[in-house]
């Protein structure tokens, strides 16, 4: 059986840590270790993560005491130590809830896949509230994943990502300090990027738990849209994209040459705007998975805002 290596980022987590935790140990996959890094909590959540390695001495558990800079450096904190060793790696949050057969199917989907390069699963969810409650599922995207979609939007949360050894290579070799905005899109964007695999589960494996403390919301709804818009037009989303832009641009050596060219023509579409920006970002197919999402990306390139 193939071993996962389970990486859960922590901090102030304790109203809902236990119940992931618990989610881990009902998976029928039953051959993964977890390392669980830290990055500062003040609330109960070392007690509680003391109480389950305590509890479960059967089971590979280790902990650490994370950079303290953030949830992006707490991951790939985890992602680069010494004890992450597996067959496959899977992102986890403190305060979703891993449906059974989570780890099971991404695998077998990943299992599928006979090329030997990095390869990246990811997928839909269901959202639910901090009672448990279940409001909605997230959006259901239906055009492959790619480096052209990558480069303007995550293709899936990172709660939802399994990935193979070949894969945590490929980004353990952008480095450490790599100044991204979220590990999941930087990972989404590096597999793509240098002709890994991508696949998109279209069926929810885990529960996303959208409440007042998340770090990102679900982006549902009418006012979530109408926030992103908002925030698109401010500059939020340009200034992520240039930041992505500049640690793509320190490892162009390991992207694919086709996708050399298309970063090439992303950063002048960014430069762009007007009719002409729009134009220039359909014919070169920059695309997001929904329909309003592409509008968004459109209105973002007419006002120069990509």
């Amino acid at each position: 059986m193939n071993h996962i290596c389970i990486l859960l980022a922590t901090f102030n987590g304790a109203d809902f840590l236990e119940k992931q935790l618990a989610s881990l140990l009902e998976q029928t996959h039953e051959s993964w270790s977890l390392l669980i890094s830290d990055d500062g909590s003040e609330d109960d959540t070392i007690n509680i993560i003391m109480r389950f390695i305590h509890a479960n001495p059967n089971k590979e558990i280790s902990f650490f005491n994370g950079p303290k800079q953030g949830h992006v450096k707490n991951f790939l904190s985890l992602l680069n130590h010494d004890q992450a060793n597996g067959d496959f790696f899977a992102f986890a949050d403190q305060d979703d809830i891993w449906l059974p057969e989570k780890l099971a199917t991404a695998v077998a989907q990943v299992n599928k896949i006979q090329d030997r390069g990095p390869k990246l699963y990811g997928g839909r969810t269901i959202i639910i509230d901090a009672n448990d409650t279940k409001i909605n599922h997230s959006p259901l995207f239906v055009k492959e994943p790619s480096f052209l979609n990558a480069l303007v939007q995550n293709f899936a949360g990172g709660n939802t990502m399994l990935f193979n050894k070949e894969a945590k290579v490929a980004l353990q070799n952008t480095g450490c300090d790599v100044k991204v905005i979220n590990h999941d899109w930087w990972a989404y964007l590096v597999i793509s990027g240098v002709g890994g695999t991508v696949i998109y589960d279209p069926d929810p494996q885990v529960l996303y738990r959208n409440h007042k403390m998340n770090i990102i919301g679900s982006n549902q709804g009418l006012f979530a849209r109408v926030k992103r818009i908002s925030a698109v037009l401010k500059g939020q989303y340009a200034t992520w994209n240039a930041i992505n832009v500049g640690e793509l641009n320190k490892i162009l050596p390991m992207l694919r040459p086709k996708n050399k060219a298309v970063l090439e023509q992303f950063d002048q579409f960014r430069r762009s705007r007007g009719i002409k920006a729009v134009i220039k970002g359909h014919k070169t197919g920059f695309y997001r998975q929904t329909l309003f999402g592409n509008l968004s990306l459109y209105i973002a390139s007419f006002f120069g805002r990509v």
